[in-house]
């Protein structure tokens, strides 16, 4: 059962745990077999690892036109969503859109709009509440003066994928009883070059403020600049097959995050071929495993030449587990582990 707020959602638990399939960077293109294909394995890992919740970390659009957008999320809502909820955080692919014939923030409203009112869709359209929190009024704010300012040549009033404020929202995971949040999960719009805007960091902190004894994890597409950081100090374990594509962040967003307290865990996807993990400062920075087949570097199974080098990695999910100790949500822990859609695992 799910209650909605202006900024916000909250889902029960239904047991001691609650459990999250995270998939990535799925790029739903011609919405045929292939896809439907792809759409089935992911209800099927849902099935098979009995979770609680699907996230899907951006790219889930191939074609970037309101149209195919709002087909593919409608596919994913009937295939997955039916029997799972789900929630959505726009990837940098999701935003660049194709058609300019109406205002980008308008195309991408309609989106979310969308969205927001499939049955079995956790979302919030939350663009103008962005927009309007408080904090250094967007175009006084070098960052994001930069970020808005379509560069000269440009033929749109905005640049799509660094402009726009929707898609950051919180899905609250209350304990069995109904009763007390047990784990913020934070769904963040990354952007591409600009990443999470401040406003939405100051709303995150904000949020965090209210009871830091409750542990928060968060979803966003484009990896921060830390990602890089725990690979080049050695702390990360797993596979990393490309560099890192933080664009322009170098530690704005992890100082924000690191300042809050509470944030245990990053998850993010974009690079479809790393998954690793490392923590830095208290934050456990994760890749996502990149699902399905659309995009680079996707197989059901590796190739001999491309299992140990190349940019090749075999399709799955992330399943993240967090805990709801009975004392009390600062107890609470999460794991997580790589599945794929025949019930196996991997972790390195």
């Amino acid at each position: 059962m799910e209650r909605k707020f202006e900024d916000r959602i909250q889902i029960r638990s239904r047991r001691a745990d609650f459990k999250i399939l995270q998939v990535t960077d799925i790029h739903l293109t011609n919405f045929g077999l292939i896809d439907r294909f792809c759409l089935r394995s992911v209800l099927k890992m849902a099935k098979i690892f009995d979770v609680d919740l699907v996230a899907c970390t951006g790219d889930l659009f191939g074609l970037r036109t309101v149209p195919a957008m709002k087909r593919a999320s409608h596919l994913f809502d009937q295939i997955v969503g039916s029997a799972f909820p789900w929630v959505f955080a726009f990837g940098n692919h999701d935003q660049e859109l194709k058609s300019f014939d109406e205002h980008p923030a308008t195309q991408l409203d309609a989106v979310e709009q969308y969205i927001e009112h499939l049955p079995g869709c956790l979302y919030k359209q939350t663009r103008q509440f962005m927009e309007n929190y408080h904090g250094t009024p967007i175009n006084d704010d070098p960052w994001e003066r930069e970020a808005i300012t379509p560069k000269p040549g440009d033929a749109v009033p905005l640049k799509s994928w660094d402009g726009f404020y929707g898609d950051n929202y919180l899905v609250e995971v209350m304990d069995a009883a109904g009763e007390n949040v047990a784990w913020n999960v934070f769904v963040l719009n990354s952007r591409r070059g600009f990443h999470v805007p401040p406003k939405v960091l100051n709303w995150v902190g904000d949020k965090i403020a209210c009871d830091k004894k409750v542990p928060s994890i968060c979803f966003y597409h484009v990896p921060n600049y830390e990602y890089h950081l725990i690979w080049e100090k050695g702390i990360a374990k797993g596979i990393k097959r490309e560099s890192v594509c933080y664009e322009r962040d170098r530690g704005r967003v992890h100082s924000a995050l690191k300042e809050f307290g509470s944030i245990k865990a990053c998850f993010v996807g974009h690079d479809h071929v790393n998954d690793y993990f490392g923590e830095l400062d208290g934050i456990t920075y994760v890749y996502g495993r990149k699902t399905c087949l659309g995009g680079y570097g996707s197989y059901k199974k590796v190739p001999a030449q491309f299992v140990n080098t190349g940019k090749a990695i075999r399709i799955g999910a992330k399943l993240i587990t967090l805990s709801l100790d009975k004392d009390g949500p600062a107890r609470n822990k999460f794991s997580q582990v790589s599945v794929f859609a025949d019930g196996s695992t991997w972790s390195p």
